[in-house]
């Protein structure tokens, strides 16, 4: 390279290096603010979902039948009496995860094919109760649960609000007979030796606030000498008192029988049913029989006081009090008297034991009268409480808990077929397990119980008006459940 190239060339690179270093302190003294970097967001943490309960309870006091998807909630809070065992309906989609909760049972469907009135529906309706099991669970539509203990179950909680302590002593009885003939033939549909089976029926009858009689017609006085053996006596204890004799029973069981069920001593005649026009004199006659060789023990008959009759208890039965032209309440102020329901709540129909099991089945609108039938809702159970206290009655009676038992011998077994005077489940709340020869409570039973306790928290909450603002006459009521479930809320809080 030539010397004036190679001068060139440094002055050049020279000048470069200049200008860079006049660049960077330009740089370096530029005062021109600068963006801030973006900060990195922070991540909220997603909140942790509330778990869905698995299991529903119906918030209602009726039946699931009639209720409404509304009533169904995974919480519920009810007051109740502090000695006092309540119920509910659940529903679940995974029955089988809690066939080892305690007194969880499976509704079973009873089918309706005739209704028992022409304004009810025949369906399938959920009366019968089992024991939940690991066999019958899959499938399971409806749930029931007894407590009398704060409970929670698959995400679902039912919080008992206690009170005060329910009175032993019913304001308002219910008498209902367990006849044991007809429970052994529910069993086994002829003889069998299942008389020791009567106590656990009757202790079941009494475990749902029911007050059982006895219909086994006895001697009286251990002779024939008025004639054929006639008379009921309530209730069955103590079984010595009144000729119950159950003669499988061993000693040992009859001595708690009568501890179990002494609670109950009041004993009456139950003198003649329903007697019509040409049963008067022999019943004027029977009933002066019972004055003279047992005047401490009542009378009752199941007529109402038309008829001129030297009797304690009256007991009519609704579609005759007051209604269709019948005396009205005044006409009993002399008189006790009590009250019940029965087939005319629908129209009675054949007895289907009399005549070979056929089906002729009748078309009647129901009466208004409150309905113990498989098929009416059960606003009706807590009706037959209220409509017999607002009319004065001193106790309730349904002649039967296991009617329908009695057609098993006759091929009709009623967990499958329940229709029978006209209606469906007539006379007939339990249901037998052949198995263990158990008589089993059903939902109406479980209703009936609750339907008590109600009635109580009323009158002693002194709200004895409301129900009368509720019931015009036995035939016509408020079938309201959402009014009396308001009144029994009310009642309970003034406690």
């Amino acid at each position: 390279m030539t010397g004036p190239v190679k001068t060139a060339l440094i002055a050049l690179l020279s000048a470069i290096a200049a200008a860079v270093m006049i660049f960077v302190a330009a740089l370096q003294n530029d005062n021109t603010p600068q963006p801030e970097p973006t900060p990195t967001p922070t991540v909220t943490p997603s909140p942790t979902p509330t778990p869905v309960a698995d299991v529903q309870i119906l918030n209602s006091l009726e039946r699931p039948e009639w209720s409404q998807d509304s009533d169904w909630t995974s919480t519920v809070i009810r007051s109740v009496f502090t000695n006092q065992i309540t119920g509910f309906f659940l529903r679940t989609q995974n029955p089988c995860n809690y066939t080892s909760i305690e007194n969880l049972s499976l509704l079973l469907p009873v089918t309706v094919n005739h209704a028992s009135a022409s304004n009810f529906t025949p369906g399938l309706y959920y009366d019968r109760i089992v024991d939940l099991t690991s066999d019958n669970c899959s499938g399971a539509v409806y749930l029931w649960i007894d407590t009398s203990e704060n409970l929670e179950i698959g995400g679902a909680s039912i919080t008992l609000e206690k009170t005060i302590a329910s009175d032993p002593v019913h304001s308002m009885p219910l008498y209902m007979s367990f006849n044991p003939w007809t429970m052994i033939l529910g069993y086994c549909g002829e003889w069998c030796a299942a008389e020791n089976r009567t106590q656990q029926g009757l202790i079941t009858l009494m475990e749902h606030r029911i007050s059982p009689y006895s219909n086994t017609i006895v001697p009286w006085n251990g002779s024939n000498d008025i004639g054929e053996p006639y008379g009921y006596f309530q209730n069955v204890v103590p079984f010595t008192e009144h000729g119950l004799w159950v003669p499988n029973m061993e000693q040992a069981e009859m001595s708690n029988a009568n501890a179990s069920l002494s609670q109950v001593l009041t004993k009456w005649f139950y003198t003649m049913d329903e007697p019509n026009a040409s049963q008067m004199g022999s019943l004027r006659t029977l009933l002066a029989q019972q004055r003279q060789f047992a005047p401490d023990i009542k009378r009752m008959v199941t007529t109402n006081i038309t008829h001129d009759l030297d009797v304690d208890i009256y007991c009519p039965v609704m579609e005759q009090f007051g209604v269709n032209g019948y005396p009205p309440k005044s006409a009993y102020s002399e008189s006790d008297y009590w009250i019940y329901t029965s087939c005319m709540a629908n129209g009675c129909g054949e007895n289907r034991g009399w005549n070979g099991g056929a089906i002729n089945h009748i078309d009647y609108p129901s009466t208004g009268s409150p309905d113990l039938a498989i098929d009416a809702p059960g606003v009706n159970l807590y009706g037959f409480y209220l409509v017999g206290h607002s009319i004065g009655a001193s106790a309730l009676l349904y002649y039967n808990s296991i009617e329908n038992w009695g057609l098993y011998r006759t091929g009709i077994d009623v967990l499958e077929d329940q229709y029978n005077f006209g209606g469906n489940g007539d006379g007939t709340l339990m249901y037998p397990d052949r198995d263990s020869r158990s008589a089993l409570p059903s939902v109406r039973m479980k209703l009936l119980r609750e339907a008590s306790y109600t009635l109580e928290a009323i009158t002693r909450a002194g709200m004895e008006s409301d129900i009368d603002s509720m019931v015009r006459t036995t035939l016509d009521w408020d079938h309201d459940i959402r009014a009396i479930e308001a009144l029994r809320s009310r009642a309970f809080d003034s406690l």
